[in-house]
């Protein structure tokens, strides 16, 4: 007896499929680190709670656009356990995640803190910069958030504001993040995700009181020609058209390793195309996945002639690797522009 899926099942089993990269273990071990600082105790003769806690570090995790980043400090945040203090207090996992939007300000960030810390509940109507930095600085140990993750946040070296403003405006964006950290009553842990172009801004002397309580964790490029990397993404492949209910029938040697080209060799974009892909061969009611998917779907995606295709030439190392790359963010900017969302 066959049985019907229909397309929000197969999506949900997608999003439910998880693969992770090389750097998963040094992320999951960084995580785990600044997370179980939560259970330590500023006065070991007292019992451990608010106002008794010590100050915590943090994470940086960095990587280009579509590696796949966020998804990664989701999945390690998601898989914290429950903490015991040494007084034997019970500490719940109590994680919540914020997005800066690329009209970053300082009060834009506050008021977004604010919400997590809420569990997602907004205020009637944003707070000034001031009464939200009150509200958090308020809150943070009466809802007790034990891990912050804090996505996009190389949008807070270019704020939104004018150039005079631009060294202040950073500045508190920085500070807002390490006082979550020292919190005189309840320090919190933060997974600070976001572009490589972090990594010198939190170098610099002015920025350099954040960027030393940051445990850095980049995620490399994939690698052409590597047997572990082709294997992980035909695993996840295969995953993804068992979740389709239908068959694997590339037979192309070179396959994967035209995948990790043709998406400039980041990961979470590889993700992305394959599951495209498989849905798209479900959608036309056919039974196997073949090759002649990818190179439709990389056509639609990018116009590019079959000579120009590298699901298709034969000279694959020589097309552009990042033209699909730029065709997905035009669209993905050109649907938040119809929208009208800042991104």
């Amino acid at each position: 007896m066959t049985i019907s899926l229909s397309e929000t099942q197969i999506k949900e089993a997608f999003a439910a499929q998880f693969f992770p990269p090389p750097e998963f273990d040094a992320i999951t071990a960084a995580v785990e680190e600044v997370y179980a600082h939560v259970a330590v105790r500023l006065d070991e003769s007292s019992p451990w709670g608010e106002g008794n806690r010590a100050p915590c570090s943090g994470v940086l995790v960095t990587a280009d656009t579509r590696f796949g980043k966020t998804t990664v400090v989701q999945q390690v945040v998601n898989g914290l356990s429950e903490l015991e203090a040494i007084d034997g207090t019970s500490i719940d996992p109590n994680s919540f995640y914020y997005e800066c939007p690329s009209t970053f300000t300082n009060r834009l960030m506050l008021n977004g803190l604010l919400m997590g810390i809420h569990g997602g509940e907004s205020t009637k109507r944003p707070l000034t910069t001031d009464a939200a930095y009150m509200r958090v600085q308020q809150e943070l140990p009466v809802f007790r958030p034990t891990m912050a993750i804090i996505d996009e946040f190389q949008y807070a070296i270019h704020p939104a504001v004018g150039a005079a403003k631009m060294s202040d405006s950073v500045l508190g964006s920085v500070g807002i993040v390490r006082n979550l950290l020292n919190h005189a009553a309840w320090p919190l842990p933060v997974v600070v995700v976001g572009m490589p172009e972090l990594i010198p801004h939190l170098e610099k002397e002015q920025h350099r009181f954040l960027g030393e309580k940051l445990i850095p964790v980049e995620l490399a490029p994939m690698k052409l020609d590597d047997p572990a990397e082709e294997a992980l993404l035909e695993q996840a492949l295969l995953g993804y058209c068992a979740a389709a209910g239908i068959g694997n029938a590339i037979v192309d040697k070179h396959f994967y390793q035209r995948l990790i080209h043709a998406t400039n060799r980041a990961r979470g974009l590889a993700f992305e195309l394959m599951q495209v892909a498989v849905l798209n061969a479900w959608r036309e009611g056919r039974i196997v996945l073949t090759e002649h998917d990818f190179a439709h779907r990389y056509f639609v995606s990018t116009r590019a002639i079959d000579a120009q295709n590298p699901f298709i030439v034969a000279q694959w190392r020589e097309t552009d690797r990042s033209r699909l790359m730029r065709s997905e963010e035009e669209a993905v900017r050109t649907v938040h522009a119809a929208r009208g969302i800042a991104k």
